[in-house]
């Protein structure tokens, strides 16, 4: 019997089942004639280290070459965990040493090259990857529940991008950005639980243009097909998260080439104080650098404490930046009332950007009441302030009072809060001692009697009832002074605390 070869058995072929979730790095080797001072052009007999995560792999290029079969001669480099390598170190045949450092980007093929100062990246057949092999390729495992961030690959068979981003919380997240092309997408995107207050817009067929908000497990997206041909440009405000591996590779992308895009400029609209008397508060939104192309984003204001048309007049409209500018105006009219109200508050929202993307959406308008305001706790130094001091925290409509000495004589406050109805409720005694007296046992009025010295500081918080007038009276010491509201307002010895005025006769 003539005995087998070990080369003639049945052909086979093997799956290979892969951790999609590890990271992996391939290299090509071309070494420089060796008439030229270098090694042979595919670089056998080198030997190639690459460290990345604290741990180095060593392979050496053989050739590729085996008794009754070949291998390719690429080099692979299983890297785990690990998405960027920290060093690669190429001994070549001719004994000269390439060192090539940085944050290397995993799940790529490169090309080492004797004597070249970086490795080159390596796209197959001259374009795309053949389908499936891509880094950008497949679907992510991503939990929206604890997970946050923007995540696209490409199902690499039907050539179909696809977009998702999670806020992984309980905090509601914005991601905008847009997809912009040299010649014109082939379809509209596709939506993937967009809802009202989602933007998606391809009305420029060169643009696909997102604003998306997510909170908690929500997962919202879109998917789309990119040209045939010319660049296509992916832009976030946020890192993008690429691929079945979640490689982070920056805020844009090339999707041809998978590499960065010139950035986009990005928006921010600052914040406002402004006084009611002013009459105007005047919002910048600024460019973070030049645009050769017109820059435009839409505007509206949103009520807060301070709601229109009472405290100020509701505005939207497109601000548009010609090239070259990089800051425009804003303005929203504001309204002098002659409430006592505080400081109030509203917002001016960005949206909708077009040739740039929004990194800070939201400004904040305060507007100063001009009137006497009992809102807001005020700033003061119980060491070098004497006084009595009275506020109200607006929101929860709850009075809070507070007596200073202001140095080592001994003070004493007295005083009585009455009101037309019962209160609602006991005061609440903040450093109340032996000596001091907080007597609510009339349902209809809150006597009190602090004392202290030095830096000390008594006092008391108290909720007023719904009607009716409540009227605070300091009867003792004879030159005190009642300050009032944020703004430490002199409003005597006795107030009302509805209008702020003096009391009437509370029968």
């Amino acid at each position: 019997m003539r005995p087998l070869r070990h080369d003639s058995g049945p052909d086979q072929i093997f799956r290979n089942v892969c951790n999609y979730g590890n990271h992996w790095v391939e290299l090509d080797l071309r070494g420089r004639w060796p008439a030229s001072g270098g090694s042979n052009p595919e670089g056998v007999g080198a030997t190639v280290y690459v460290t990345a995560g604290g741990v180095t792999q060593m392979r050496e290029q053989n050739g590729g070459h085996h008794r009754w079969s070949q291998h390719h001669q690429r080099l692979h480099f299983g890297l785990g965990p690990d998405a960027v390598i920290d060093e690669v170190v190429v001994k070549w045949p001719d004994g000269s040493v390439d060192t090539f450092l940085g944050d290397i980007a995993a799940n790529q093929i490169y090309l080492a090259e004797e004597g070249a100062g970086a490795l080159q990246p390596v796209t197959l057949g001259g374009g795309t990857q053949p389908p499936g092999t891509g880094p950008e390729c497949r679907e992510p495992d991503i939990t929206p529940a604890t997970e946050q961030g923007l995540f696209l690959w490409r199902d690499c068979p039907s050539d179909t991008w696809h977009m998702r981003v999670t806020a992984g919380g309980p905090d509601r997240l914005i991601y905008n950005g847009l997809v912009t092309a040299e010649q014109p997408f082939p379809a509209p995107p596709l939506p993937f639980s967009i809802e009202n207050n989602d933007v998606l817009d391809n009305s420029d067929p060169l643009t696909i243009l997102y604003d998306l908000k997510v909170v908690n497990t929500g997962k919202d997206g879109f998917s789309f097909e990119m040209p045939a041909t010319g660049q296509t440009c992916f832009r976030a405000d946020t890192t993008i998260y690429l691929g079945i591996s979640k490689t982070p590779v920056g805020t844009s992308l090339d999707l041809a080439s998978l590499t960065a895009c010139g950035n986009l400029a990005e928006l921010s609209i600052d914040d406002v104080t402004v006084s009611e008397e002013s009459g105007m508060a005047s919002f910048t939104v600024s460019l973070s650098t030049t645009s050769s192309e017109e820059v435009r984003v839409d505007y509206s204001t949103i009520d807060a404490t301070a709601t229109a048309p009472d405290d100020y007049t509701a505005v939207s409209g497109t601000l548009i930046l010609a090239p070259g500018e990089t800051s425009g105006q804003v303005q929203v009219p504001i309204i002098d009332d002659a409430l006592s109200e505080g400081m109030e508050t509203f917002t001016l929202q960005l949206s909708n950007p077009v040739g740039a993307i929004i990194a800070n959406d939201t400004g904040t308008g305060t507007i100063t009441d001009n009137e006497a305001s009992a809102c807001g706790q005020p700033d003061f130094d119980p060491a070098t302030e004497r006084g009595l001091f009275l506020w109200q925290d607006c929101p929860t409509a709850t009075w809070h009072v507070r007596a200073t000495a202001a140095g080592p004589d001994k003070v004493v406050y007295n005083g009585l809060i009455t009101a037309e109805q019962d209160f609602p409720s006991a005061p609440v005694p903040f450093s109340i001692e032996q000596n001091d007296v907080l007597d609510a046992s009339a349902s209809r009025a809150i006597s009190f009697m602090l004392s202290m010295r030095n830096s000390g500081q008594d006092g008391f918080s108290f909720d007023t009832p719904a009607s009716g007038q409540v009227c605070f009276e300091v009867t003792a010491p004879p030159d005190v002074q009642l300050f009032v509201g944020v703004q430490k307002d002199a409003v005597g010895n006795t107030v009302n605390l509805g209008t702020l005025g003096p009391c009437s006769t509370i029968p």
